[in-house]
């Protein structure tokens, strides 16, 4: 395979850029989409604050008994504070996000949107409905500000991008978090985890 080169800077691109839609330059911090051959500069990533986290990108991690590489981190701002996103590849390079939020830890997997209930606009707190054959309801909505991004991800997260998020609890605590913007909507599919089993297996 070709090397990746940042269109800004010059400098190596990670070889994970070439399975992934976006990565931002490790020298230059530009956020860099991948289309087709052709790598397009979209903006620069925002500044990730110093803050304490359960684990680092780059590194590998066990959570729910099996392990994840860290190749991304996207950080969102919802008013009063902020939680972090982490793009993350098991051992047969399968993605899955890993949410954490004030130490809740959430392993989320991308749902296609045929399997989830359409909604005409965003659903309100309480709403009830039925999706996996089982009943969620509705416990949070909010809005979401895109405000800095690390390494490498499935899809472009754009710096500034603002989304209504829903999330939903079932009867079996499982939950169902739902993103509405201009781009589109997304549906996220996860189990609760405990932050005090979640270990880096490796730097």
């Amino acid at each position: 395979m070709h090397s990746l080169n940042c269109p800004n800077c010059g400098s190596a691109l990670h070889v994970s850029f070439a399975a992934a839609k976006m990565t931002t330059c490790q020298s230059c911090n530009t956020s860099l989409f991948l289309e087709g051959e052709q790598i397009e500069k979209a903006g620069k990533s925002g500044e990730m604050h110093e803050a304490p986290q359960l684990f680092h990108l780059g590194e590998t991690t066990s959570v729910d008994n099996d392990s994840y590489a860290i190749v991304g981190h996207a950080r969102f701002d919802y008013g009063p504070g902020f939680w972090d996103e982490y793009w993350a590849l098991d051992h047969n390079g399968r993605g899955q996000w890993i949410s954490v939020d004030e130490g809740i830890v959430i392993l989320q997997k991308p749902v296609a949107p045929v399997a989830v209930p359409k909604f005409h606009q965003t659903p309100g707190l309480g709403h009830e409905f039925q999706a996996f054959g089982d009943s969620y309801r509705v416990t949070e909505v909010n809005r979401g500000t895109c405000v800095a991004v690390r390494g490498s991800f499935p899809r472009p997260m754009v710096v500034g991008e603002v989304f209504e998020y829903v999330n939903c609890l079932g009867t079996h605590d499982e939950q169902l978090s739902g993103e509405f913007s201009a781009s589109g909507t997304e549906w996220f599919r996860g189990i609760w985890c405990d932050p005090f089993d979640v270990k880096v297996v490796s730097p």
